[in-house]
């Protein structure tokens, strides 16, 4: 059980072969053949926004940051270094209110 938002990713994601979720990083993480996950963060770090997160392939993460910086974000890297090449995707606009 979650919010409508986390639900409906949730739906979309294991409606996919071969994706299960789990906890990870403190958050619902859908994993596909356990590896590669994609990450639902809803008011994480108290900001208030839901967002995805999931590793990128080099280059991509900037590239998309840099065209649509309202949508795409670089995630904190944590203190291991995980998140460093991950993308973040916002999926409200506007305090968490505004869908995109």
């Amino acid at each position: 059980m979650g919010t409508p938002e986390l639900d409906r990713v949730r739906g979309i994601a294991l409606a996919l072969p071969d994706v299960n979720e789990r906890l990870s990083h403190g958050a619902p993480c859908f994993f596909i053949r356990d590896k590669r996950p994609l990450c639902y963060f809803h008011d994480h770090h108290n900001d208030d926004r839901m967002s995805l997160w999931c590793p990128t392939s080099p280059g991509m993460q900037e590239e998309l940051v840099a065209a649509e910086p309202a949508r795409f974000f670089k995630p904190p890297t944590s203190a291991s270094g995980t998140f460093t090449a991950w993308l973040g995707r916002h999926c409200c606009i506007g305090g968490g209110r505004g869908r995109r």
